[in-house]
């Protein structure tokens, strides 16, 4: 896999702690941060964006593979309650995914597709120590699928909007406030599929 055009704000995280091998974990640093924050990127805060892009069996089991990651997720990020907000839908790969849509006519590889949704997780807060404390965090999600090689590939962006004490959340409705992280969100994810390729198709054997 290969992401060529993320931000020049964004770290891979294996440079700093230990990511699973079917794993690319970047994440976006605080303006100004520096040397310092970049050395302890586990320890101090960065910036609220992230991305996973994630090597996963195909699934087969004939429910939409979007929510059953979307679970997945939910359960590795230990969360209270989750919610998916935009239901998967189609997404064209010639208009969005143009470098894979090329490399993949090339191996003429059949049934590929991508499936995109939004949710929500409410998920123990990273920033107060507080048990009731709450991180907000908005997920945007894309599903490749690729049923020749087996594999589906996740690319996920995770987004804290805010953080809540849990008696005082009532619903996972985002406010205005929450949109210029929503719209910032998606334009990383749009970008990431716009540049997302597969040059060694050897991961896949």
């Amino acid at each position: 896999m290969e992401i060529s055009s993320l931000p020049d704000s964004f770290v891979d995280v294996s440079n700093f702690r230990e990511v699973p091998d079917n794993q690319e974990v970047f994440a976006k640093l605080q303006e100004g941060s520096g040397e310092e924050t970049t050395k302890a990127l586990g320890s101090i805060n960065p910036s609220p964006l992230s991305l996973i892009i994630e090597l996963l069996d195909f699934d087969t089991s004939g429910d939409d593979p979007s929510v059953v990651i979307f679970q997945d997720l939910s359960e590795s990020n230990e969360a209270r309650a989750s919610n998916i907000v935009t239901k998967s839908r189609p997404v064209d790969i010639l208009e969005n995914i143009p470098e894979l849509a090329a490399n993949v006519s090339k191996r003429n590889i059949h049934g590929i597709e991508c499936l995109k949704s939004v949710g929500v997780q409410r998920v123990p807060s990273k920033a107060l120590r507080n048990q009731s404390a709450e991180d907000i965090v908005m997920i945007l999600l894309a599903v490749i699928r690729l049923p020749s090689v087996r594999t589906d590939i996740s690319l996920s962006v995770n987004a804290p909007l805010r953080t809540v004490l849990s008696e005082s959340l009532q619903s996972f409705d985002f406010s205005e406030e929450d949109a210029q992280t929503q719209q910032e969100a998606e334009d990383l994810l749009s970008s990431t599929l716009k540049c997302f390729q597969i040059k060694d198709w050897g991961l896949f054997v």
